[in-house]
């Protein structure tokens, strides 16, 4: 996962508690607990601005085989590429387990749908892990028996920190709203809730400026995509002359005039 951020989290802590001081002078809280909510608070920040800055929180899993687990960090996929017996790398199309199972079966699949050396096919499917009871999400891929190993990309929380010299884990334009939330978690855990409208208050105006960045940035890229249209190439006048011509020929039948 990518971080842009210069803060380590010593910054962080002292952060929070000025905004905990402004609340309430009483506040006393340990390292152990202040580590454990502001790790929770990363993921939660992750999932939340995960729309709006997927790419920052892309990971890989490296060569996996058929029926892989995958890691615990997974929030949702991005691409899987497979590598086949030739060498060739192809990227996989996902597909619903109950489709994946249909099109990889024998007796179900069909020529219209089915996995192939040139279309493989992938998908993600939760099951028991016999060796520790938990519930566990698989890897399963095929390309007609012609598959040897995958490589998935994925969109994965941010990873724990456990010292006051480590970088924070999420984006540096997103600081803000993590150090309100931890705040404000920390709040809950001292039972002063008094004060808790206030601090929520903060973090829905971070929120919304979040969403505001986000709608600001797609104007840009339309604005953008226009000016690098064809044509764009032309001036008004060119394109009103244009458009008459063809008018012309459309009312009259006569050719435009050139």
């Amino acid at each position: 996962m990518i971080s842009y951020s210069n803060m380590n989290m010593m910054e962080l802590e002292t952060l929070v508690y000025q905004v905990l001081k402004k609340l309430d002078n009483g506040v006393n809280i340990g390292w152990g607990t202040f580590l454990k909510t502001a790790n929770r608070v990363f993921k939660y920040v992750a999932s939340k601005t995960l729309p709006y800055k997927g790419w920052a929180y892309q990971k890989y899993t490296g060569i996996m085989a058929n029926g892989a687990v995958i890691p615990l960090d997974y929030i949702d996929k991005v691409r899987c590429v497979i590598q086949s017996a030739d060498g060739n790398y192809r990227e996989a199309r996902y597909a619903h387990p109950r489709e994946y199972f249909v099109t990889t079966n024998a007796d179900t699949r069909n020529s219209f749908v089915q996995s192939t050396a040139i279309a493989p096919v992938y998908t993600i499917f939760g099951n028991m892990d016999i060796t520790t009871g938990e519930q566990r999400l698989y890897l399963y891929f095929s390309a007609e028996d012609n598959a040897i190993n995958a490589n998935l990309t994925y969109y994965g929380e941010p990873p724990d920190v456990d010292s006051k010299i480590d970088l924070v884990p999420i984006p540096n334009e997103y600081e803000n709203l993590a150090i309100y939330e931890i705040a404000a978690r920390l709040l809950l855990l001292i039972g002063t809730p008094n004060d808790m409208k206030q601090i929520y208050d903060i973090i829905n105006q971070e929120s919304y400026s979040i969403v505001q960045r986000l709608s600001q940035l797609k104007i840009s890229e339309k604005k953008a995509l226009e000016r690098n249209t064809p044509s764009s190439f032309y001036t008004q006048e060119q394109l009103n002359w244009n458009m008459n011509g063809w008018q012309d020929l459309y009312r009259g039948g006569q050719e435009p005039r050139t």
